[in-house]
């Protein structure tokens, strides 16, 4: 793969971390939510794919952010509760497995 041949350590995509923050938030909060493995990445890629990519670039964007950064990890945050919530939504109703 060509990401391998380029220095990424740091290059991480936030967004990920946020839906699974929710999708986590989520199954603690309703116990009558129950996913499998496959029904838990359908979800993760359902939401996913309706929200901005949120890059962080450096170790420190991670753990102290910007003003202008937090801003957008509080907007990314909110709008990815919603996207979780319609994704397990629809996965319930449409099983993959």
């Amino acid at each position: 793969m060509y990401k391998e041949k380029y220095p990424h350590d740091d290059l991480e995509n936030l967004t990920e971390e946020i839906v699974y923050q929710q999708i986590h938030h989520l199954l603690e909060s309703d116990a009558s939510i129950e996913l499998t493995e496959v029904s838990l990445q359908d979800v993760a890629a359902i939401a996913l794919n309706n929200l901005k990519p949120l890059y962080a670039t450096s170790f420190l964007d991670k753990i102290n952010p910007r003003d202008e950064f937090k801003k957008e990890i509080a907007s990314v945050t909110e709008e990815a509760a919603k996207q979780v919530k319609a994704a397990v939504d629809r996965v319930m109703e449409q099983p993959h497995d």
